[in-house]
């Protein structure tokens, strides 16, 4: 017959693993405290190490972080600017070409009153902040 070992018996060849007790020679140091004190104790202990590693390696994590997101956020910001640009600058161009002149003429026409009426508001706003009467604007316009 040839050997052959069946498996569903364990071999004795192999030792199991002994476990050591708790209270061992090191003075103790795995063995829970008796004292309630003691327990809350160590319970703190271990709590605020745990809390200091924890923030310690948050701020590590942000430091490290905080440049390339600085970086990719004014990327983003640029990326918007650049859209909103184009977008404005392209939307102009076409009406300036599709549209009738009167059109043109009245977009123009508005975009001057619309300049006037925003200086003398600043003029009179610094009149205010510094006491001095506004200019009365021009009748004519110019």
């Amino acid at each position: 017959m040839s050997d052959h070992t069946d498996d569903n018996h364990p071999h004795n060849d192999q030792e199991e693993p002994q476990v050591e007790n708790e209270a061992s020679s090191d003075g103790g140091s795995a063995v829970p405290p008796n004292n309630p004190t003691e327990a809350l104790r160590a319970f703190k202990d271990k709590a605020s190490e745990a809390f200091k590693s924890g923030s310690k390696d948050a701020r590590e994590s942000f430091e490290q972080s905080f440049p390339k997101a600085k970086e990719e956020f004014s990327k983003g910001i640029n990326d918007a600017s650049y859209a909103i640009g184009y977008a404005v600058s392209f939307g102009t161009t076409l009406i300036k070409e599709f549209t009738p002149e009167t059109v043109n003429e009245g977009f123009e026409r508005g975009r001057q009153a619309g300049t006037r009426a925003a200086d003398e508001v600043i003029q009179h706003r610094r009149a205010n902040h510094t006491g001095d009467t506004p200019e009365e604007p021009d009748p004519a316009g110019a």
